[in-house]
């Protein structure tokens, strides 16, 4: 979606290769416990291809519905990648998403409940179910996105964090009730 880009990290990756480091490295028991025995780590693996992208934008207009990215001074966080197997994920999402709290496979933490929506091509997990749904519904022409990505395309994998942008959003936050003078110390 339309925005400035904070954080951006999009790689590929091998879901058969990473399962079995996730086996090597004990990774899948954590995930087994965290989510109550529900999810296994080859869930996953056969319901995604193998590419993700993680990105934290700081939008220009968001809706007055979207209560999170309010909360948030308009910062959005997602997360997505392309769907393998529709039917896998659908199994996958119902998991972690299970209404009721005993049988939960996964608890957010509190006041935190993310977002899964797919349209069967690709997924989008957000903290903002609005940015989420809008994410989806977005055409994919973020031409920032798209200058700062292009010269990278060919390659598996690209990072980028927009340093300036956050040292200017702590600032703010650390001048709030501040004179001029210890905001400019600070």
């Amino acid at each position: 979606p339309a925005g400035h880009p904070i954080l951006l990290g999009s790689f590929n990756f091998s879901p058969e290769m990473l399962n079995e480091i996730f086996t090597k490295a004990g990774f899948n028991k954590y995930i087994d416990s965290m989510t109550s025995h529900k999810v296994k780590m080859e869930d996953i693996s056969s319901a995604i291809k193998g590419d993700i992208t993680l990105a934290g934008m700081k939008v220009y207009e968001f809706t007055e519905e979207d209560s999170v990215t309010q909360a948030l001074n308009g910062m959005q966080v997602f997360l997505t990648g392309h769907v393998k197997d529709k039917e896998k994920f659908k199994n996958l999402v119902a998991l972690l998403e299970k209404k009721n709290d005993d049988t939960a496979a996964y608890k957010p933490k509190r006041g935190m409940k993310p977002s899964v929506l797919s349209n069967d091509s690709i997924f989008v997990l957000s903290i903002s179910p609005v940015a989420a749904q809008k994410f989806l519904e977005s055409p994919g022409n973020n031409e920032e996105i798209e200058k700062l990505i292009s010269p990278y395309k060919e390659h598996p994998s690209a990072f980028m964090l927009d340093l300036k942008t956050i040292f200017g959003l702590a600032m703010q936050t650390l001048s709030k009730g501040k004179s001029p003078q210890d905001t400019k110390q600070a």
